[in-house]
């Protein structure tokens, strides 16, 4: 989906419907694929001063391949 939504931004034309509704219309950026809800698979972390989370990877959506931790503030 992210080879032909880079295939139709630089022809300058719009993708099709079923690849813009993949994306749910947004511009996928440099990633492969999508963001998705981590839901039950995310879990918040924390001991002894230091906190974070935790991803349960046999509880995340089937066909997850790539996973992007970033900070920002």
């Amino acid at each position: 989906m992210k080879a032909i939504w880079d295939a139709c931004n630089q022809a300058n034309i719009d993708p099709p419907k079923e690849v813009a509704k993949f994306f749910d219309g947004r511009y996928p950026g440099d990633a492969p694929g999508m963001e998705i809800d981590l839901g039950k698979a995310l879990k918040s972390w924390g001991r002894d001063g230091a906190e974070g989370f935790e991803v349960v990877i046999d509880k995340l959506p089937e066909g997850v391949k790539v996973i992007r931790f970033y900070n920002s503030w």
